[in-house]
C-alpha cells in the first residue's frame, strides 16, 4: 500500500517562526531597559562628576538582568558605602525593587522597596516567623532589637533574610523587629542614639564570667577585687556610667535582648518569589547554628554603637 504524504512548505512554516523571534526580541530588549532604569531610578541614579569628586566608587551593574550593586568610599573619614537592589518580575512583566543601604557614616542600614514592604514580605511575617515563643511585651523591650539583614540575590529569586542585632546605643521604637533597618534619626528631644563604645573594652577586662550576674542583681559585694577595680575605670563623674545603678541598668537591657535570643528557633529564612501574586514566600527557615551562648559570650559578640572621626 502506498503511503500518502503532505507535501510541507518550508517557508511556510519557518518563515513565521522567524517572523515571531524578530517581534519578541525588540519587547525582550525593552523589558531589559526599563529594568534597568527602574533600577537606577531606585537608587537615586548614577554618579555624577561632583558626586564622585572626593569618593571612591565600584559599581557592579547588571541593572539590565535585575541586579546594581554601588560600594563607595568617602574621604576624610573614609566611611564605606553600600547600596543593592534587585528586581524580581512578575507575570504581567512588572517589576517589584527591593534595596539595601548601607551607610557607614551615619550608622545605618535601611530596606526599602518600590512597593509597601508588608506587601510583599510573607503573609504575617514578623519575629514570631523566627521563634514560636517569642512573647515580649513592648512595655518590657522599649526599642526594637532586630532588623531584617537581607542580601539581594545577583542571580535567581531566592533571597536570604538574616536577623540582624541593632547595633546597642541606637534607639528605635515599635516592635522587636525594625522591617525597615535602623539609623542615627534626629528626633523631637535630639538624636535618638547613645554611644556604648566602652562595652567591648568593659567586657574584655573583667576578670569573672559571673561579674554580669552580680551587676545585674545589684550585688555588688560579690564581685572580685580584680573586677571591683575594673568598675572603677568606667564608672564615676566624667566616665562611662555616672554610678554602679547606672550601669547595672545598662546591663539590664542587655539581658533582655539575651532571652530574646534564647527564645529564637531560627536565626534566618530563605524567601522564594511567586510572580503571580508578586509577593514573597517562605522557601526555607535557617536554625540557629552552634552552641547556645551564655550571657557573657552573647554581650561579647553584640554590635555597639562607636564614634566615628
Amino acid at each position: 500500500m502506498n503511503k500518502m504524504y503532505k507535501r510541507i512548505d518550508i517557508k511556510t512554516v519557518w518563515l513565521p517562526m522567524v517572523a515571531l523571534l524578530f517581534a519578541m526580541a525588540p519587547a525582550n530588549a525593552q523589558s531589559r531597559s526599563a529594568c534597568s532604569d527602574l533600577l537606577w531610578e531606585q537608587v537615586g541614579g548614577r554618579p555624577s562628576e561632583a558626586e564622585s569628586e572626593g569618593s571612591h566608587f565600584e559599581i557592579i551593574d547588571e541593572s539590565r538582568k535585575g541586579f546594581l550593586k554601588i560600594k563607595r568610599t568617602e574621604e576624610g573619614c573614609g566611611c564605606y558605602g553600600e547600596t543593592t537592589a534587585a528586581a524580581y518580575k512578575g507575570s504581567d512583566e512588572s517589576y517589584t525593587v527591593l534595596k539595601t543601604d548601607r551607610d557607614g557614616c551615619a550608622s545605618s542600614k535601611t530596606v526599602a522597596s518600590n512597593k509597601a514592604l508588608r506587601s510583599i514580605l510573607p503573609e504575617g511575617f514578623g519575629m514570631h516567623t523566627f521563634g514560636p515563643n517569642i512573647q515580649i511585651d513592648s512595655s518590657v523591650v522599649a526599642n526594637a532589637l532586630f532588623y531584617l539583614d537581607i542580601v539581594p540575590p545577583r542571580t535567581g529569586t531566592d533571597t536570604t533574610v538574616k536577623l540582624g542585632y541593632i547595633p546597642v546605643g541606637i534607639r528605635v521604637s515599635n516592635s522587636l523587629l525594625s522591617l525597615e533597618g535602623y539609623g542615627l534619626i534626629e528626633g523631637e528631644h535630639g538624636p535618638n542614639y547613645r554611644f556604648q563604645d566602652a562595652f567591648p573594652f568593659f567586657f574584655d577586662q573583667l576578670q569573672d564570667s559571673t561579674a554580669l550576674t552580680h551587676l545585674l542583681n545589684q550585688d555588688y559585694r560579690n564581685l572580685t577585687p580584680e573586677d571591683q577595680n575594673t568598675i572603677e575605670k568606667f564608672v564615676g563623674a566624667q566616665k562611662n556610667f555616672k554610678n554602679r545603678k547606672a550601669l547595672s541598668a545598662a546591663i539590664a537591657e542587655l539581658w533582655k535582648a539575651y532571652k530574646v535570643y534564647e527564645r529564637l528557633s531560627y536565626d534566618g529564612v530563605v524567601l522564594g518569589w511567586n510572580r503571580d501574586q508578586q509577593r514573597f514566600f517562605i522557601k526555607e527557615k535557617l536554625k540557629k547554628v552552634g552552641p547556645e551562648l551564655s550571657f557573657y559570650a552573647f554581650v561579647k559578640q553584640l554590635p555597639y554603637l562607636h564614634a566615628i572621626c
